[in-house]
């Protein structure tokens, strides 16, 4: 996505059924697996596609630092979404150009 000007990480994605708020967890996650973020829902996905033999893609956009202040609130929300989705539209818009 060579044409987005926002920050953006290539990599590994830990997904776990808990909302990371406590340093000692989020540590050992860290230490464990050292992946960009941690989310809730991106392995169902990726198993659904793997069983499938359907390529995938997960995308997040990073709201929070998994700490005791962590919140969620409108402003947040309202910038992950747009830049999810300007990353989406550049993408297909490299797809359509190959």
């Amino acid at each position: 996505a060579k044409n987005i000007n926002k920050k953006y990480h290539i990599g590994r994605i830990v997904t776990g059924e808990s909302f990371i708020t406590e340093l000692k967890f989020k540590e050992k996650i860290i230490k464990d697996y050292n992946p960009h973020c941690v989310e809730m829902e991106g392995a169902s996905i990726a198993h659904v596609a793997y069983i499938n033999n359907i390529d995938f893609l997960v995308i997040r956009s990073i709201s929070d630092n998994a700490n005791e202040e962590t919140s969620l609130n409108d402003n947040i929300i309202q910038i992950a979404s747009k830049n999810s989705g300007d990353l989406v539209l550049e993408i297909l818009k490299n797809i359509n150009n190959n």
